[in-house]
């Protein structure tokens, strides 16, 4: 599931959401730069290690992200009268 569909799920928007999205795109838009390093050294060990601590932090970071929402969804099953 990418953020988009995640995102969708929810009706409101936090300062804590907002963060926590602009983290993830950020670790996402280094990939491609890691990525054409280790493509133009594949056999350099920090190209490769770059490349896999941004994958990494981009992994986790779309957890922190899914966390988030899954709490502000939580939040409004709380808060919702019952039927």
């Amino acid at each position: 599931m990418n953020h988009h569909n995640l995102l969708a799920t929810i009706d409101n928007v936090t300062n804590k959401l907002i963060i926590k999205n602009l983290h993830r795109l950020f670790w996402a838009t280094l990939i491609p730069f890691a990525m054409d390093w280790v493509g133009a050294h594949p056999l350099a060990n920090v190209s490769v290690t770059l490349y896999s601590f941004i994958l990494l932090i981009s992994s986790i970071s779309y957890q922190v992200l899914q966390r988030e929402v899954f709490k502000i969804r939580l939040s409004k099953h709380e808060r919702a009268p019952p039927t």
